[in-house]
């Protein structure tokens, strides 16, 4: 016995004709199947397989960044060091203002109290990576927006590749013999083709809307960063020694491949190396190295960060 879940998605995308999920009810795997209209308007078709369990566990308890949850981590482990003080030697006194932590040291000795500052100066900021680094999150600088916190998309990337590898294995397997170009390309359509959900701020949204690949898959649905993450873990799969740039633009995603280059192509210079331009996100079916006209102005404009996968 079988469960079959078969979507029609004629009304969320014009290219992606419909997508297929069957899960086995005494196997351990669930089935995808995916058919789609390339940008040559060509019917093409995927299928792969992945454990039923690591479809439902992976990152099942990621959510978006909580800011009084991180705030209670700290005090928390804050709170464990003061513990330690001899209260008769130095008080610490805490208390919240606008979503931030402050403390006040008393103490008769100067250099206790600055002994105090510094160690709990430390723990605090050890406390805030080790949230961050816990739930996937990272401190970034964005050209926009200053210091803020952001999903870890690169960490994500790093580790969903064994996920993904049955995905490349599927794809590697159909497109035997086929040029980096094509193989690229097919990838780019199918993730263009997967429904499209927009991108909320990435400062302002916490990681809302971002979804890793596996849950990406099981959704059937990704905003820019999602996709950028999916596309670019499968195709690292694919080929290892493939530098791949992950391009971040004011609401909006692109990669780009360190591969040879034609006068015609749209590219980047990143830290020396050249970076072929491609659109993840869709809904238009864009080839290898072709970019819309507005992604082509944030990135003459030097409007973007990177990160190299």
């Amino acid at each position: 016995m079988k469960l079959l879940i078969l979507l029609l998605l004629t009304l969320f995308s014009s290219d992606l004709i419909c997508f297929e999920k069957t899960e086995h009810d005494l196997g351990d795997v669930i089935e995808y199947r995916y058919t789609w209209r390339d940008m040559d308007d060509q019917r093409q078709t995927l299928a792969f397989k992945l454990e039923k369990e690591l479809i439902n566990n992976t990152y099942r308890r990621f959510k978006r960044y909580d800011q009084d949850e991180a705030l209670n981590f700290v005090y928390q482990q804050l709170l464990s060091q003061v513990s330690q003080y001899n209260p008769r030697n130095v008080r610490v006194k805490f208390k919240r203002h606008h979503k931030k932590l402050i403390y006040s040291i008393k103490s008769k000795n100067d250099d206790t109290r600055e002994k105090v500052l510094t160690e709990l100066t430390e723990i605090e900021h050890s406390a805030q990576q080790a949230f961050l680094e816990k739930h996937h999150y990272v401190l970034f600088q964005s050209p926009w927006h200053g210091p803020s916190i952001k999903v870890d998309h690169l960490r994500f990337a790093q580790e969903g590749l064994a996920h993904v590898a049955p995905i490349a294995a599927a794809i590697e397997a159909q497109m035997t013999l086929r040029k980096p170009r094509d193989v690229i390309n097919f990838v780019l359509n199918w993730v263009q083709s997967i429904p499209y959900s927009p991108l909320e701020d990435r400062k302002s949204s916490n990681g809302a809307g971002f979804n890793p690949p596996l849950r990406l898959l099981t959704q059937n649905i990704g905003d820019c960063d999602s996709k950028m993450i999916l596309a670019a873990t499968i195709l690292k799969n694919i080929y290892p020694r493939l530098s791949i740039v992950l391009l971040y633009l004011p609401e909006h995603a692109l990669l780009g491949f360190q591969l040879p280059i034609v006068s015609t192509d749209n590219y980047v210079d990143i830290e020396g190396l050249n970076y072929l331009l491609a659109e993840p996100v869709g809904p238009a079916l864009l080839p290898l190295s072709e970019v819309s006209q507005s992604s082509r102005s944030f990135v003459d404009g030097k409007s973007y960060y990177h990160e190299i996968f």
